[in-house]
């Protein structure tokens, strides 16, 4: 394909992560085709100067547009991609203290605990989980027992044994196979939803 002097075809990244305190340019959110010399200019304009205040923001499309045109007017700008960029701190170039995230860690591995605790449990009351085990027991062995352990311990351990192994939560430094686990799964989904609800948020406060 060959490509005319004047014309740029660019490339906007879905999300990026940033310094809180460097400025954000053209070529740190947009992967940029073109003549070499024109390229390297047009990455070097200046969008938005730090520090900020959020840790959330959006860098609409039009706005780059905007910049580079007001630079290089006679440029022809060929867009791949219709999303506007998201950017977020990040947070590990900030100073935070190590205590409060510690406790912070404790504080919400204790409510997690405590909720999946609850929750299962009410789910055992529910089913009478309980009179399940004691069926269970008595279709085996013939007798009826009112504390049927070898049963109802083994079940215990495995509910917590089959969730680590569900959600491959035991961390690995090589994992035999590339292919997502339903917790990676999740977390994907839920974060392309949130980053879409941000995007259309900003889109509504500026309309």
């Amino acid at each position: 394909m060959r490509v005319i002097d004047n014309e740029l075809y660019m490339q906007p990244k879905e999300k990026i992560y940033v310094n809180p305190d460097l400025p954000i340019n053209v070529g740190d959110i947009c992967e940029i085709m073109g003549e070499k010399n024109l390229i390297e200019n047009i990455k070097k304009i200046n969008l938005v100067q730090g520090p900020y205040n959020r840790n959330l923001f959006v860098i609409t499309l039009l706005s780059v547009i905007k910049q580079i045109k007001n630079k290089y007017p006679n440029v022809t700008i060929n867009i791949l991609s219709e999303r506007d960029i998201l950017i977020e701190i990040d947070k590990s170039s900030m100073k935070q203290n190590n205590f409060l995230r510690i406790i912070k860690l404790i504080l919400v591995c204790i409510i997690l605990f405590i909720g999946a605790g609850i929750t299962i449990m009410n789910f055992h009351a529910d089913v009478n989980m309980d009179e399940v085990h004691k069926n269970f027991y008595e279709i085996i062995t013939g007798n009826r027992v009112e504390n049927p352990l070898w049963i109802s311990i083994p079940y215990s351990i495995g509910i917590g044994l089959g969730m680590i192994v569900f959600f491959s939560h035991i961390s690995t430094k090589k994992r035999k196979s590339n292919q997502p686990s339903p917790l990676d799964l999740e977390i994907y989904s839920y974060q392309n939803s949130l980053d879409d609800f941000i995007r259309n948020k900003s889109k509504e406060r500026k309309n």
